[in-house]
């Protein structure tokens, strides 16, 4: 089984997601239904363990009203290069073993 590694950047949208929808108390079923997706897939969303694709995140901005740049934190791109090169050594030594 593979497991995907939760990196920070998604956990930093994910939680901006759930900010927002708490702060115009909008339900996980709601915000789903706005953009076609379950609450159970928002919620995964919200803590990182899903991948938001772009086309995603445009209608997850539209539905709770906000522009897309509120997902994004400047610091964030530090944490995401800082993952990607956790990755890179983890599939160096995965390849080592094969």
């Amino acid at each position: 089984m593979v497991t995907r590694v939760v990196h920070s950047i998604d956990s930093a949208v994910g939680a901006r997601i759930r900010e927002r929808r708490t702060a115009i108390g909008m339900g996980l079923e709601t915000l789903g239904a706005k953009i076609g997706l379950s609450g159970q897939t928002i919620r995964k969303l919200e803590y990182g363990s899903d991948q938001l694709p772009p086309s995603r995140l445009v209608a997850l901005a539209r539905a709770l009203g906000i522009g897309v740049s509120f997902f994004f934190d400047p610091a964030d791109w530090q944490a995401a290069t800082d993952d990607r090169q956790v990755d890179e050594r983890a599939l160096d030594r995965l390849n080592a073993a094969e």
